[in-house]
């Protein structure tokens, strides 16, 4: 089983020197695993004697799948410095803060001069072993594993070409292609493209008869890239032309390029320059109606310019000239073409004219504004609110007058008063008192035998103020 530890790069917390020699990191991946008299044959990393959390990690390279990691400590008198090892991976530096903890395996390990740790499959780049102590010695530590998916090689960093099952088809030592290549590809392992003039799996397909010769089409499919020989056509350039013509639909060079949307059908435009004789369907436009109609036009060549659509002039259907949001207030159709009609105004004409002044067909098809003003009665820009009680006339700018049931009971188209009026005054409105000699509701009564003549009393009540002529008696002097 390869060791993917092998001479990669080591690090620990801190270095011991000894008799002149560096205990460093490296020496853990030398492929030297003798640990019986380290301090002669100097193949062990060994951290400086202090009480602390030693650490020692390897960076494999490459992530891979580790199966078995082997830590191989002192086996003379100093073993006791592997004891109670704790080892670590991970996907980055710095494992044995962030990585996961691997136990050892009791069956196949010897206490303090080798541990067995197994990772089953796990995905990781670094390992870390950690000791809790005075020391941490480590003579040498093997990782076994195998290189993940579409990797392969002694160091798992070359990638698998083109093999026909996919890039995960290929040999994890060599990256051989076990069931060959894809169509275009070739050699052991897929990366070398198929030599000129040959395409197809295997690369054992030869190429047709094409423009630039038969060395020009395309590895994978043998496709030409720039046409036909004279006599010759179709996609691999090897079915011979019975007819110097192209088939209905198409046009151009090779007849590889199809009509657009003609007015009369994508197979009626002409073989030599695509052109639609007879103009574009609705939408279209160009000699070859392959162009949509341009934002705001619409309809037959795009002739038709949008209507007064919610969204701004340029979003109706360049089919139909259809706006699918609606219309801006003050229009109506499915083109918004169209005003709102009269008597109608705002957002697709849905609300109706208020009580204008000119009558209710005179309001801003936008607004619902009355600009003359409203009728008597009615107020507000739409005129659609009634005179608040106690006004009337044109604006409402005039006053009940004094109506039986009060000053704001009166019509608020003319003022009258429906009840009548109060003791005291008459007319429609209420607003003239009674005339001399008269008094009461309406002022339907007449004053009695009043002293001072019978035009002198109350208006409102017929009282004598100054009492009765000689012969009479009573409030008003009638009796």
């Amino acid at each position: 089983m390869l060791n993917f530890a092998l001479h990669k790069s080591a690090k620990q917390s801190t270095t011991l020197t000894y008799n002149g020699f560096n205990w460093t990191a490296d020496k853990a991946v030398d492929g030297n695993n003798n640990g019986s008299d380290p301090d002669n044959s100097k193949t062990c990393s060994a951290t400086e004697v202090v009480f602390m959390n030693h650490t020692w990690e390897v960076d494999l390279g490459v992530d891979i799948f580790v199966t078995k990691i082997t830590v191989y400590g002192r086996s003379d008198r100093a073993s006791v410095q592997l004891d109670n090892v704790r080892l670590y991976l991970g996907n980055n530096s710095g494992s044995w803060k962030y990585g996961r903890e691997v136990r050892s395996d009791p069956s196949n390990s010897t206490n303090n001069i080798k541990y067995v740790f197994r990772a089953h499959n796990a995905i990781a780049r670094f390992i870390s072993v950690m000791r809790k102590g005075y020391h941490l010695t480590i003579c040498d530590v093997t990782v076994e594993g195998e290189c993940i998916r579409r990797t392969y090689g002694s160091g798992c960093n070359e990638t698998c070409g083109n093999c026909y099952k996919g890039d995960t088809s290929c040999s994890l030592t060599d990256g051989r292609c076990m069931e060959g290549c894809e169509a275009g590809w070739r050699g052991d392992t897929c990366k070398l493209i198929c030599i000129s003039g040959t395409y197809g799996w295997g690369c054992n397909e030869t190429c047709g008869n094409f423009f630039n010769g038969n060395i020009s089409c395309l590895p994978r499919d043998e496709r030409c890239t720039k046409g036909c020989v004279a006599g010759w056509h179709g996609k691999i350039c090897k079915l011979i032309k019975s007819v110097c013509k192209c088939e209905e639909g198409t046009y151009g060079f090779n007849c590889n390029e199809t009509c657009g949307n003609c007015l009369n059908g994508n197979n009626s435009c002409s073989m030599v320059s695509g052109q639609c004789s007879d103009g574009c369907q609705t939408g279209w436009r160009g000699e070859t109606c392959k162009s949509e109609c341009d934002e705001g036009t619409y309809s037959f060549n795009c002739n038709e310019t949008c209507g007064n659509c919610l969204n701004g002039n340029n979003s109706c259907s360049m089919v139909s000239g259809q706006c699918s949001d609606g219309c801006q207030t003050g229009w109506r159709g499915e083109t918004c073409k169209s005003e709102c009609e009269e008597g109608t105004y705002g957002f697709n004409c849905n609300e109706t004219c208020g009580y204008c002044l000119n009558g209710n067909n005179s309001c801003s098809m936008v607004s619902g504004q009355c600009s003359d003003g409203c009728q008597t009665g009615w107020r507000g820009e739409t005129c659609k609110s009634v005179c608040i009680r106690g006004s009337y006339g044109w604006g409402c700018n005039e006053s009940c007058g004094n109506c039986f049931n009060g000053n704001i009971s009166c019509l608020p188209t003319d003022g009258r008063c429906t009840e009548g009026c109060v003791a005291g005054w008459h007319g429609n409105i209420c607003k003239l008192k009674c005339e001399e000699g008269t008094y009461g509701i309406n002022c339907n009564e007449t004053c009695g035998n009043c002293l001072n003549g019978n035009n002198s009393c109350s208006m409102v009540s017929g009282q004598c103020s100054d009492g009765c002529q000689t012969g009479w008696r009573g409030k008003t002097c009638k009796s």
